[in-house]
């Protein structure tokens, strides 16, 4: 349940509250109170008096058209805390460590009690008078030696069954990161689908690359055979002199030209496309392109222009292609969320550094069942050595078990009536000062504890009450975090927890730092910070509406 508005009445006006960190400042002390009250009122379930809207398992409700719905309680805790030292430091020291004191002597004497319990234990009791009145019926069919250790294989057994499957380690993701993982599923999988449609429009594109290429390629060919055809000097003066043979200075025709002359000229002439001299000599002074050759480069660029319009328009239908924008527009909106989590520079695998930001533990119910396997092992003799690796241990018993323990054989025993009859009645008796035992160790230490449980919280009201540490960031987040932990667990979900004071104690950048630290918290609870502190306002102004609000009482109109 977080709190989004609480209306405190026509004359005091109304406050709004952030989900997760609101740090409401300027009121004074009748208003101070009024909120406060109101607040522990909401969350212990007494709304009938109280106007505002609450959010409470993803339902938005007005407290004042509740219609006599009681929302809560939600925590029997006082969700109010104090935070300045003056108020932190009341508790009477001399008490506490009297208190203290007297736990831990409490302690020492539960521990030599039960050590003095523990001479009537006997584990194998009620094996044994198991064991001997099938003897004395004539059903036992092993000895008490052999029923022994198939009793303790199997308890070894049990002990693996129980962690089968079992993962050593405990990986959690946070909730907001957990969601971008999904999206990113999402949009791979939507790439996916897509992939086809995306294929088509890039050969598209392609192709018409390609025919552009070539368009481009046939004008350069068809403009190199337009270009004008000329003769290099040397042979320009090669048909000078080839034309003059056969010629005096003055023109008359004084031999003939051989014909191997002729063929040459007609070779060099024709180069330029021109049959005889005097045409040679009118072509020289301007030479023009082919006519073909024109016509040519006209239709190169015509095809050219034909091509780079196809290309054009293949490009703008990618680009513009209402499945590739979305999942663009979807791809960046991921990247943003990532950038929040990863920093600025994103890897190429964004699932996996996503996954790296994990959190990981060992499993309790892995530790509790390795620590069974260990002891079962001890208590069955099997000389497993302490120093072995708990992951290497369920391997090492399996192994114990297939080639030494079943490979184990046993004599028969005669029966012998009146000593077993004997040996049944010690064994009932032990067997019933074990079950005594047992249940009287189960008391102290079912009741040490609870006394260990308080002995901690005495020592934290301790430390505050001494001035350990002069309430630093640690000290005040040490005393904060179990209350947060307790209201949350009690409340099943989130609920507010209130701060009250102005942090005498921290100087404003250490303010900042446990604001910031506090966000943590504010996933499970809603923390509402009353204070007049500058700095915590202007902590809340500058982090943002998405992290934090800097709330005011806004007057109400009548």
């Amino acid at each position: 349940m977080r709190i989004l508005r609480l209306d405190l009445g026509l004359d005091s006006g109304t406050v709004d509250f952030h989900p997760f960190v609101s740090i409401v400042h300027g009121l004074d002390d009748v208003k101070r109170e009024g909120l406060i009250n109101s607040l522990r009122g909401i969350v212990s379930g007494t709304t009938a008096d109280l106007s505002g809207l609450v959010e409470n398992n993803g339902e938005l409700i007005e407290l004042a058209t509740a219609n006599g719905e009681v929302l809560g309680p939600f925590t029997t805790e006082d969700v109010v805390m104090a935070v300045d030292a003056a108020q932190l430091g009341e508790h009477n020291e001399a008490a506490l460590r009297a208190e203290l004191d007297q736990l831990s002597r409490k302690a020492e004497s539960d521990a030599v009690h039960v050590e003095e319990i523990r001479a009537d234990l006997d584990p194998t009791a009620l094996i044994r008078v198991q064991h001997l009145r099938q003897q004395l019926a004539g059903t036992a069919p092993v000895t008490a030696a052999e029923l022994l250790r198939e009793t303790n294989a199997q308890a070894i057994q049990n002990a693996l069954d129980s962690i089968a499957g079992v993962q050593p380690m405990i990986y959690e993701t946070k909730a907001e990161i957990s969601g971008i993982i999904s999206r990113l599923r999402e949009y791979e999988q939507a790439q996916s689908e897509a992939k086809s449609h995306i294929a088509r429009l890039n050969r598209r594109v392609k192709d018409a690359q390609s025919d552009h290429l070539r368009a481009s390629d046939a004008l350069a060919d068809a403009e190199q055979r337009a270009v004008p055809r000329t003769l290099t000097a040397e042979e320009d003066a090669r048909v000078e002199e080839l034309a003059e043979i056969g010629f005096d200075r003055r023109g008359r025709r004084s031999k003939k030209r051989t014909e191997v002359d002729e063929a040459e000229l007609t070779t060099l002439l024709r180069k330029v496309g021109q049959t005889t001299h005097a045409a040679y000599a009118m072509y020289r002074l301007a030479p023009t392109a082919d006519p073909r050759g024109l016509a040519d480069v006209e239709r190169a660029k015509k095809a050219l222009e034909r091509a780079a319009y196809t290309l054009q328009t293949a490009k703008d239908g990618s680009a513009n292609d209402s499945v590739t924008l979305k999942l663009a527009a979807q791809h960046n909106k991921l990247k943003d969320e990532a950038r929040e989590q990863l920093g600025p520079m994103l890897p190429s695998d964004l699932a996996t550094a996503l996954l790296g930001l994990q959190d990981s533990s060992e499993n309790p119910a892995w530790v509790e069942g390795i620590t069974k396997v260990y002891d079962t092992l001890k208590a069955a003799g099997a000389p497993v050595e302490v120093e072995i690796e708990p992951t290497e241990l369920a391997a090492w018993a399996t192994n114990w078990l297939q080639n030494d323990l079943s490979s184990q054989e046993s004599d028969r025993n005669s029966i012998d009536r009146p000593g077993l009859e004997q040996d049944l009645q010690r064994a009932e008796a032990s067997l019933d000062r074990h079950a005594r035992a047992m249940a009287r160790i189960d008391r102290i230490e079912a009741d040490a504890n609870r006394s260990a449980s308080y002995a901690r919280e005495v020592q934290e009201r301790l430390a505050i009450a001494s001035g350990q540490g002069g309430l630093s960031k640690v000290d005040l987040l040490a005393t904060i975090s179990p209350l947060a932990d307790r209201v949350r667990t009690e409340a099943g979900s989130a609920a507010p927890l209130v701060l009250v004071g102005e942090f005498n104690t921290l100087a404003d950048f250490e303010l900042e730092e446990l604001l910031g630290e506090l966000e943590v918290l504010a996933q499970g609870v809603q923390l509402i910070v009353v204070t007049d502190r500058e700095k915590a306002a202007t902590w809340a102004s500058q982090v943002g509406l998405r992290r934090a609000l800097r709330s005011t009482v806004i007057r109400m109109s009548a």
